[in-house]
C-alpha cells in the first residue's frame, strides 16, 4: 500500500469512525428516514456542484446505467436506510461493530460470485465473525421495550446486519466500474443515483427540519459531506490503487474509532457482551482475511 493510499484510508477510518455518533446526535431531532434523505441531499449536492463547475457528467453511459443503479441502492439506498433505522435503537459503537463483518462477508460473496478461491479456514473466520455479531444483537435489546430480557434478539440489530450484507455485496460488484470510471466519477453517480429512491421519506421533511435542533441538523449535514460524499470518493480511490483485502483490513480500525467517538460525545459505555461479541466479530474477520491472503501469496 502506497503512502497516499494509506493516508487516504486514515481519514477514512476517522471519518467512518465518527459517522455512527453523528447518526445517533441526527436522529435526536428527525425521523431516521428524513434524516437519510437530508444526508444524501447534501451529499449529492456536492457532487453536482462539482460536476458542474468541472463540466463533468452526472450519469454514467447508458450501458452501465443499471448496473450503476443497482451498486446505488445497495450502497446509498437500502443499506444508509437499514443503518439508520436500525442505529435509532442500537449504540453507535455496537452498530459499527456489527458493519465490520463486511469485509468477511464480502469474501464469502467473491468465492460465490466471482469465483474467488476461498480456503476452508475463511469460511470458519466467517462462522466465528456471525457468532460475535449474535452477541452484539443480544448484548443490545432494544431501548424501545425496558421489559424486554438483556439477552434477548434486537431486531434493530438485525436490521444493521443487512445493512452489513447489502454494503459487502457493494464491495465486490463496484471493483469492475473502477476499470471504466474515474473514483471520483463513480461516487458521484451512485451518491446522486443513490439519492432518488430516498425521495420515498420526503412526506414530512420540511416540518421535520423546522422542528429539529440545530445539532441535529448540523449532524445530518456533517454525515452527508464527510462521512458520505468524501468518503465515498476516498473508498473508491483506494479500491482502485489497491487490493479489497488491504482496503478492509483498515476498516477494522472503524469500530475503534467509532466506539471512542460515541464515548466522549454520547456517553455510550459498551456492554459486557457488547465488548465479547465485537472481539469474536473482528477475531473472525481477521482469519477470512488473513487466510485468503496466505492462499493468495501462495498460489503460482
Amino acid at each position: 500500500m502506497t503512502l497516499p493510499v494509506m493516508l487516504s484510508m486514515i481519514v477514512l477510518v476517522v471519518l467512518w469512525g465518527s459517522a455512527f455518533p453523528a447518526i445517533k446526535l441526527a436522529l435526536t431531532g428527525m425521523t431516521p428516514g428524513h434524516f437519510t434523505l437530508l444526508r444524501f441531499i447534501a451529499a449529492s449536492l456536492c457532487f453536482i456542484i462539482y460536476g458542474l463547475v468541472r463540466r463533468k457528467r452526472l450519469l454514467p453511459a447508458a450501458r452501465d446505467l443499471g448496473y450503476v443503479f443497482l451498486l446505488s441502492v445497495l450502497g446509498v439506498s437500502f443499506y444508509h436506510s437499514a443503518l439508520n433505522f436500525g442505529q435509532a435503537k442500537v449504540s453507535a459503537g455496537a452498530a459499527s461493530l456489527i458493519i465490520a463483518t463486511a469485509p468477511a462477508m464480502s469474501a464469502a460473496l467473491a468465492s460465490l460470485l466471482l469465483h474467488e478461491y476461498l480456503p476452508k479456514l475463511a469460511w470458519g473466520g466467517l462462522a466465528v465473525s456471525l457468532a460475535g455479531v449474535g452477541l452484539i444483537v443480544l448484548g443490545n435489546p432494544s431501548s424501545a421495550d425496558t421489559t424486554t430480557s438483556p439477552t434477548a434478539v434486537n431486531p434493530y440489530a438485525l436490521l444493521i446486519l443487512a445493512a452489513a450484507l447489502s454494503t459487502a455485496f457493494f464491495v465486490v460488484l463496484q471493483k469492475p466500474m473502477l476499470k471504466r470510471y474515474s473514483s471520483l466519477d463513480l461516487a458521484g453517480f451512485i451518491t446522486v443515483l443513490g439519492t432518488l429512491p430516498l425521495i420515498i421519506f420526503a412526506p414530512g421533511l420540511l416540518t421535520d427540519l423546522a422542528d429539529a435542533s440545530p445539532v441535529a441538523l448540523g449532524a445530518a449535514i456533517y454525515a452527508g459531506i464527510f462521512p458520505a460524499a468524501l468518503c465515498y470518493v476516498i473508498f473508491a480511490y483506494a479500491l482502485a490503487n489497491t487490493s479489497v483485502a488491504q482496503v478492509t483490513t483498515m476498516l477494522y480500525l472503524v469500530p475503534v474509532v467509532s466506539t471512542l467517538f460515541a464515548w466522549f460525545l454520547l456517553g455510550e459505555v459498551p456492554t459486557q457482551l457488547t465488548f465479547i461479541g465485537g472481539f469474536v466479530a473482528l477475531l473472525g474477520v481477521l482469519i477470512v482475511q488473513q487466510t485468503k491472503r496466505k492462499a493468495i501469496s501462495s498460489s503460482p
